[in-house]
């Protein structure tokens, strides 16, 4: 890989690291605080309703995010110039659309789950439309490489989050209406702040055409059944759990998964910066160098997400009590299985990612399409049996098809990295399965032997990680924090 597009990159993800970290530690404490100061039922009821704003906002993002991050990091001043307006316009559409629809329907739907949701649907209305607004500017100010302000804004509105919990603590109980209340004014703050540091007035003042638009469309629509599907994949098992058990149950599954979701932001930092240089490179018919950043991003995705599985299952119980709370201690296996997961579905993000800015949108969509019926249709099949670590069952089949299917249509396209890059990480796994035959604190001696020589054997085989993360750590200590981001 270039040694001026991996400077870039690592001068752009050391701003998004540090700011992911400091939110997701800000994100951690209120975790705890809800593990500790809500009820399982309570906290199953809340998630029902997130997943289902969250539901309507992929219904109304129309594949729109990528679609904005590819052209307004594109090189060509036609298709970044003309992209934001029609994009803000279609969003509005498809908000209203969606709002006046579950207006209609909302009872007959949410019957299907819990009636007592429908009581807070005004609220599921308002988290979904400024979570819209909120994502879509996300994505362009990683398109624009404002990866400071990006940075800023995330940490704000974690520590705001934080702030506004505390408050209702000690003024009030904490129960569905206030937990719902406080979403969305951390939804509303963010969208505040972007409002005042994106430059919006370079890019809404050339009068989008009905080709315009026609364009935006043809090549959102492949992306927006790429997000149903992936949607479906990762939250269809939330309404299969609430179909099949009960809303303990949710709440055990997302306590569970709130590590790994922790994780998949800080590797969203990544993907900030990864996308737009990918996209930039095969824009400019630089396909040896694109691939090369693929290759390496893989290879040290693959390394790093070794020790952290290790580490996950080798310290399950000791981690899901420290993080949550006793009386979430019987999720501990499901946490470690979850953090593998997110390891095989960080490599198909990795992969999947390089198929839109190498002209071939629609493959995303049809390999997610065949991992969602692996894991709706496996979760059906296993939470009755299982329990809710069934669904976590079904995720782990749905991405080591996915793996294969990635990596077959890059080999396809002739796009394909070298497998070394992370099989030869991945052998250290292997020691992985012996921590399952211990159990107790008598046995964290051996265990954290274990993780050393894991972590002593995966230094010595990763050149590239040793070198990547001396370049990092010179970048973040030479990085000027203290100049001001409210430029233009």
């Amino acid at each position: 890989m270039d040694k001026k597009l991996r400077k870039n990159i690592l001068k752009g993800s050391a701003a998004t690291t540090i700011g992911t970290i400091s939110a997701n530690l800000f994100n951690f404490l209120t975790v705890m605080v809800l593990a500790r100061y809500v009820s399982k039922d309570d906290l199953g009821i809340y998630v029902l309703v997130i997943v289902i704003s969250n539901m309507f906002n992929i219904l109304g993002g129309f594949g729109l995010d990528l679609t904005l991050v590819k052209n307004i990091a594109s090189k060509k001043e036609e298709e970044s110039q003309n992209i934001l307006l029609p994009v803000l316009n279609i969003s509005a559409m498809g908000s209203l659309l969606i709002s006046i629809v579950f207006i209609v329907t909302g009872r007959y739907i949410i019957h299907l789950f819990d009636d007592r949701i429908y009581h807070y649907i005004w609220y599921i209305l308002a988290i979904f439309t400024l979570a819209n607004y909120r994502d879509l500017f996300y994505k362009l100010m990683q398109g624009l490489n404002q990866f400071k302000q990006y940075s800023i804004v995330n940490v704000s509105s974690s520590a705001f989050r934080v702030f506004v919990l505390v408050v209702f603590l000690l003024v009030t109980k904490i129960n569905i209406r206030v937990l719902l209340i406080l979403e969305i004014l951390c939804t509303l703050q963010p969208l505040a702040h972007q409002l005042f540091v994106i430059p919006f007035k370079k890019y809404m003042h050339i009068k989008p055409t009905w080709a315009t638009y026609k364009k935006i469309i043809g090549f959102s629509f492949p992306l927006y059944l790429h997000d149903l599907v992936d949607f479906l994949t990762g939250r269809m098992n939330i309404f299969i759990i609430a179909a099949y058990l009960n809303l303990a149950s949710i709440a055990n599954f997302d306590i569970a998964r709130k590590a790994p979701i922790a994780l998949s932001k800080m590797f969203g930092s990544f993907i900030i910066v990864y996308f737009p240089n990918l996209s930039a490179l095969f824009s400019e018919g630089n396909k040896k160098t694109a691939i090369g950043l693929i290759e390496k991003s893989i290879g040290i995705f693959s390394i790093s997400m070794v020790f952290l599985v290790s580490f996950s299952f080798l310290f399950r119980h000791e981690l899901t009590v420290l993080l949550f709370s006793s009386r979430y201690a019987g999720v501990s296996l499901a946490f470690a299985l979850l953090m593998l997961n997110f390891f095989m579905s960080g490599l198909n993000s990795l992969m999947g990612y390089a198929f839109t800015p190498a002209g071939y949108s629609s493959v995303p969509v049809r390999i997610s399409s065949v991992g969602a019926v692996i894991s709706i249709g496996l979760a059906f099949l296993f939470v009755p049996i299982y329990g809710y670590i069934g669904a976590v069952y079904a995720l782990l089949a749905m991405n080591i098809v996915s793996i294969f299917l990635n990596y077959s249509f890059m080999i396809k396209y002739g796009i394909n990295p070298s497998v070394k890059s992370f099989l030869k990480p991945a052998v250290l796994l292997l020691i992985v399965p012996v921590s399952l035959l211990f159990n107790g604190q008598f046995f964290l001696p051996l265990n954290s032997l274990l993780f050393i020589s894991i972590l002593f054997l995966g230094w010595i085989i990763s050149e590239d990680l040793r070198s990547t993360l001396g370049l990092l750590f010179s970048y973040i200590k030479k990085y000027n924090w203290g100049k001001t981001y409210y430029n233009k």
